[in-house]
């Protein structure tokens, strides 16, 4: 028992796992921060490891969360929270429902548990849009799904109740998949056929575009979706018309489905791009310039 003089009692500076098989997408420190005023001796002899009375917090302690991403535990994904946090015993908040460090708020629950595979490297990217702090993006699509169990790769004859229990496909599989009603399993059938626009010039120019950081999709001139990005070198906006994603298979064979910046770093963008590249330049490969497109890339930065 240390006596009313002592320090308070603070959690070694610890760091949450990195690995996404944990199911955390980005980084997520927690920092003890405490006071140098005494504490009383009561409040000492709890540690945060051990509950000797798990009831108590600890006082003039608190956590400096700095949490970006998403956990699964327990079949509830939660987001990982930010700002200073108490310093109780698991059972008590900040720790809530699963024992956590800085846990948010459940933001989904699974229907079948957690994820059991290790995570999908085609959607991680996708995924660590909408954790980043940058975004704060809220998951629109659907994608918070991939880290619950009914959210792993399906393949042909996988039972299904619906053609969501049939996303998304296994790699293996080279069109996509979709619920037969009749047996309730997954069948295969085409990817989406390229649309008569897809690829082509979007008709923008260089001047006006918008910030151009790495590569984005907006609005075309030419087409309802436009994939640009800054081409230094040739100073023109490369571009191409796509098509609006979630998956792989929503795009059509030869594409895979990317994440992306909105235009003047709005919520992340899903479109396809043809090829097999999903990281930046290389997935910039099928864009190509116009002669309409030179002008100033101080424009393209305003």
């Amino acid at each position: 028992m240390a006596d009313a003089a002592a320090p308070p009692v603070c959690h070694p500076l610890g760091y949450a796992s990195l690995s996404r098989a944990a199911w955390l997408v980005g980084f997520v420190p927690a920092l003890a921060a405490c006071s140098s005023e005494p504490v009383p001796a009561a409040s000492t002899d709890a540690s945060l490891e051990g509950a000797a009375k798990p009831d108590a917090c600890v006082p003039n302690c608190h956590w400096d969360c700095m949490g970006t991403g998403y956990r699964c535990m327990d079949g509830d994904v939660f987001s990982l929270a930010r700002g200073a946090m108490k310093c109780c015993h698991p059972g008590d908040p900040p720790f809530t429902k699963h024992g956590e460090w800085c846990e948010g708020p459940t933001v989904h629950q699974c229907q079948t548990g957690c994820r059991q595979q290790p995570q999908d490297e085609r959607y991680a990217a996708c995924l660590d849009y909408l954790a980043s702090i940058h975004w704060l993006a809220p998951d629109t699509k659907g994608l918070i799904r991939l880290l619950c169990h009914e959210g792993e790769p399906k393949h042909v004859l996988d039972p299904c109740a619906s053609d969501e229990d049939c996303r998304p496909v296994e790699t293996s599989v080279p069109g996509a998949l979709r619920c037969d009603t009749a047996t309730h399993r997954c069948i295969e059938y085409p990817r989406p056929a390229e649309p008569v626009d897809y690829g082509s010039h979007c008709g923008l120019a260089l001047s006006g575009s918008g910030w151009v950081g790495s590569d984005f999709a907006k609005p075309g001139d030419t087409c309802k979706l436009c994939h640009v990005a800054l081409d230094s070198a040739s100073n023109c906006l490369a571009q191409a018309c796509t098509m609006e994603c979630l998956l792989d298979e929503d795009c059509p064979a030869g594409s895979v489905c990317v994440c992306g910046d909105g235009t003047q770093i709005q919520s992340p963008q899903h479109y396809c791009v043809k090829g097999t590249a999903r990281t930046f330049p290389e997935r910039t490969a099928w864009l190509s310039c116009a002669s309409t497109d030179a002008g100033s890339t101080d424009a393209a930065s305003d």
